[in-house]
């Protein structure tokens, strides 16, 4: 019967191994994030050339939409204000509020 001797240098070199490797896949996985996060930048900020319209037709009249959640009757006075500030420090800029109520909510 043969015995398996444990020597203390092979396993700090398994371990010194195994933190080798496992810092090489941490590289890989954190260039790869790195890498999407840059791709999604540039993608996001870039032109797209499949938009119809030239730049001067869709920033003749703008539209901004924004949503608030059952905030009518009791915000309305505040809101409509509020877009008609808006529309006065930005000329041609219309503001659409949509208010959703609680039941449309709830499904």
């Amino acid at each position: 019967m043969r015995l398996i001797q444990w020597r203390p240098e092979s396993w700090s070199l398994k371990v010194w191994k195994f933190k080798i490797w496992s810092l090489k896949i941490w590289k890989g996985l954190l260039t790869f994030f790195l890498a999407g996060l840059l791709l999604s930048w540039t993608v996001s900020c870039s032109n797209s050339g499949s938009e119809s319209g030239s730049s001067a037709q869709r920033s003749s009249n703008p539209e901004i939409e924004f949503w608030t959640m059952q905030l009518q009757p009791q915000f309305t006075d505040y809101f409509n204000a509020l877009i008609t500030r808006f529309e006065a420090e930005n000329p041609g800029t219309q503001v659409k509020w949509v208010d959703v109520p609680w039941s449309a909510m709830e499904s």
